[in-house]
C-alpha cells in the first residue's frame, strides 16, 4: 500500500517559483504602462483646461479692447478701455498673460497669469483685418527630437476674440 505524499519536490517548486516570477513581471510592466498612461491624460487635460481658460481670457480682454499691436507672432497687446494694457506672450509651451498699468507715473505690472500649453503645443498671435485677434494653437507630435518637430502637426485648433464695442466704421450709426 502507497503512502500519500506529504511534500514536493524540488523541481516542483522551482517551476512554480519561475511562473510565478513571470506572472508578476508581466503585471509589474502593466502597472507601469498604467501610471505612464495615466500622466499623459493628465498633462493633456491641463493643457485643454488651460487652453480653455485663455481662450475664456482673452475673449473677454477682446471685449474690452480699444486698440491692439502685434509685436510678432509670439506676443500681442490689447489696449484697454480702462486706460491699461493686456500683454499676451508665448513662450516655450507657456502664454503669459500681464496686466499693465500706469502706477506713480511709470508703467507697473498689474496682475500676471500663466497658463501652460504643454512641451507640444505652440501658440501665435495674428490680427484678422483689424477686427478680431486670433490664437493659433499647433500641437506638434510628443517627441523630443527637432526632426519631430519640424514635422506636420498632430493638430491644430484657433481661438477668435472680436474687439470690443469701440470699433467703428466711420459712418454714423452704422455699426460693424
Amino acid at each position: 500500500m502507497k503512502h500519500p505524499r506529504r511534500g514536493s519536490m524540488l523541481i516542483e517548486q522551482v517551476a512554480l517559483m519561475g511562473v510565478s516570477s513571470t506572472i508578476f513581471l508581466i503585471a509589474l510592466g502593466l502597472l507601469h504602462q498604467t501610471m505612464k498612461y495615466k500622466r499623459t491624460a493628465q498633462i493633456r487635460t491641463e493643457s485643454v483646461l488651460a487652453t480653455s481658460r485663455l481662450a475664456q481670457q482673452i475673449r473677454t480682454d477682446g471685449l474690452l479692447c480699444l486698440t491692439v499691436r502685434v509685436n510678432s507672432n509670439e506676443q500681442v497687446e490689447l489696449q484697454l478701455a480702462d486706460s491699461s494694457t493686456v500683454r499676451f506672450r508665448y513662450s516655450e509651451g507657456v502664454v503669459i498673460r500681464e496686466k499693465i498699468g500706469l502706477a506713480s507715473g511709470a508703467e507697473k505690472i498689474l496682475a500676471s497669469e500663466t497658463y501652460s500649453l504643454g512641451s507640444n503645443c505652440n501658440a501665435m498671435f495674428e490680427v484678422k483685418e483689424g477686427r478680431s485677434v486670433i490664437i493659433h494653437f499647433i500641437e506638434t507630435p510628443s517627441s523630443s527630437s527637432s526632426l519631430a518637430k519640424s514635422l506636420s502637426p498632430t493638430g491644430q485648433w484657433s481661438v477668435v476674440a472680436p474687439f470690443g464695442f469701440s470699433f467703428s466704421t466711420g459712418i454714423e450709426g452704422e455699426s460693424p
